[in-house]
């Protein structure tokens, strides 16, 4: 009785997962993800910028953004990582000579 229930969950599992239906489904959600997740980053980057333009911070960059979009069969879900890089300029300066630049940039590494 064992090794036919365990033969029916192999088989099950197998039909499953080897299935062409399965697999293209699983694509086209992945696909259809990773669409929405660049929509969104896009939406939400743009978003940023109007906020920061209407809160007159010019101070602030973004110097780097970017997402990673992930579908998840058992969950049903689309999920989006977003990594981004800010600096924030304090003050601008022109320097003339590495021991200016040093003297300037030793301010703000004591701190």
């Amino acid at each position: 009785m064992r090794i036919v229930v365990a033969a029916l969950a192999l088989i099950t599992v197998w039909g499953g997962c080897g299935s062409g239906i399965a697999i293209a489904q699983s694509l086209d959600l992945q696909e259809r993800c990773g669409v929405q997740a660049g929509k969104a980053f896009r939406q939400w980057k743009s978003e940023d910028e109007q906020e920061s333009r209407r809160l007159n911070s010019p101070n602030t960059q973004i110097l780097s953004a970017d997402y990673q979009s992930h579908y998840n069969t058992q969950l049903n879900r689309c999920l989006m990582t977003v990594q981004m890089t800010r600096m924030e300029i304090r003050e601008k300066r022109l320097c003339s000579s590495e021991d200016e630049y040093n003297e300037f940039v030793a301010t703000y590494m004591e701190q």
